[in-house]
């Protein structure tokens, strides 16, 4: 990984792809803890929204949720860790910084694709990620 100013380490196509393995298995580790805290997520979005919870309701909701999602705490620091970013535990979609064409962008994966197959610029998001470059 390369040193890049202020903004943390970044990485090249190859040095993304060597983690990849090892994050596949984080990042599906996490969709799993995610999605089996659906209800407790729905539970406390409820009583957030609701005019008819107690303030003990939804921290009671809160508590729950927090256990739920106990074991994403050490898979998101470790992706935070490495500077990779989660962007949506659901669908299991991260980001690497790195650089494409000479300009800071992210490497953009998500879960089941086979390979780090899209960029996107930094101030974009999935909507506008692009085909990596041939010579990427």
């Amino acid at each position: 990984m390369d040193e890049h100013d202020e903004e943390g380490l970044t990485y090249t196509l190859e040095e993304a792809t060597q983690l990849l393995p090892e994050v596949r298995r984080i990042v599906g580790r996490l969709q799993g803890v995610w999605m089996e805290a659906g209800s407790e997520r729905q539970a406390f979005e409820d009583a957030q929204t609701s005019s008819r919870r107690t303030p003990v309701e939804v921290s009671l909701a809160h508590q729950a949720l927090v256990a739920a999602l106990w074991d994403v705490q050490p898979l998101v620091a470790w992706l935070r860790s490495r500077n990779i970013v989660l962007r949506d535990p659901s669908t299991g979609l991260i980001d690497f910084p790195s650089e494409v064409d000479g300009e800071d962008a992210f490497l953009c994966w998500r879960l089941g694709e086979d390979a780090i197959d899209y960029w996107h610029k930094r101030d974009e998001g999935f909507d506008n990620r692009k085909p990596l470059p041939p010579d990427a």
